[in-house]
Order: C-alpha cells, then sequence, then structure tokens
C-alpha cells in the first residue's frame, strides 16, 4: 500500500511538473512557429529595402560637373538613414526577445534533466525503503516475540 502511495505522489508530482512546463512552453510555441514566417517577410522588406537605396544611389549623377538639390539629397538620404536605425532597433528588439526565450527554454530544459536524474535515484531508493521496512516489521515482530518470552 505504501509502495502504490509513493508511485501515486511520484505520478502526480511528475503530472504537475509536465503542467507547469506546458505552460511555460506552450506560449512561447505560437511565437516560435511565426518566426519563420517573420523572418521571411523581414528578409523580403530588407532586400526590398536595400534595393530602393540602391536605385537611388545609382540615380546621382556621379560625373564632373554635376549639380544636385542638397536640401533634397540630405532629406533622402536622412530618412534612409532613420529607416535603418528603426530596422535596426527592431531586429534588436527581436532578437532580445529571441535570446531571453531561448535561454528560458534552456534553463527548463536542464531543469527537466535535473528532475529526470532525481525521478530514477528515487525509484532505485523506492526498494532500498521496502527491504528497510521489511526489516523493521521483522525486527519489530522479533521484538514483540521476546517480551512475550
Amino acid at each position: 500500500m505504501r509502495k502504490t502511495i509513493v508511485e501515486k505522489k511520484i505520478q502526480m508530482q511528475r503530472l504537475k511538473l509536465e503542467i507547469k512546463s506546458y505552460q511555460i512552453i506552450n506560449p512561447q510555441m505560437f511565437l516560435l512557429n511565426e518566426w519563420s514566417r517573420l523572418e521571411r517577410k523581414n528578409q523580403e522588406s530588407v532586400s526590398r529595402l536595400a534595393r530602393k537605396l540602391l536605385g537611388l544611389s545609382v540615380r546621382l549623377p556621379l560625373v564632373q560637373g554635376a549639380k544636385a538639390d542638397v536640401v533634397c539629397l540630405y532629406e533622402v538620404l536622412t530618412t534612409a538613414m532613420g529607416v535603418m536605425d528603426s530596422i535596426e532597433a527592431m531586429i534588436a528588439k527581436f532578437i532580445s526577445k529571441i535570446e531571453t526565450t531561448l535561454y528560458l527554454l534552456t534553463e527548463l530544459r536542464s531543469m527537466l534533466e535535473q528532475e529526470d536524474e532525481y525521478l530514477e535515484e528515487l525509484e532505485m531508493a523506492v526498494p532500498l525503503l521496502r527491504a528497510l521496512l521489511a526489516k523493521e516489521e521483522s525486527v519489530q515482530i522479533h521484538l514483540i516475540q521476546a517480551a512475550n518470552y
């Protein structure tokens, strides 16, 4: 009976830990699944921006005596730099979130591995506990029998 109680407690603890791990991982799984789609869109946007910037820079006349509207050129380059800065900030934001998620997943994985090790130790200790309980009962019976004589 004690064995079944211990086994049930172990099963309950394992179930609670699995529920906790699912509660941590499930919200992140949607984001990780969406990441490939977002990454593709992001790569397309960056390549489009690079093509547009290349096209704008190719339009600049680079021959002797070329004249350009300095104010317009300044505005265009400032806008392009602003777009690049916002893209860099967005990428840094996503990278920090991804790094945090990966760190949490790594910690969760190591915690689960450690719990598995502890569970194996516990499973190895249960038979020893049974043997010790049997010896204790035997000693108690011998003491009762000795006391009766």
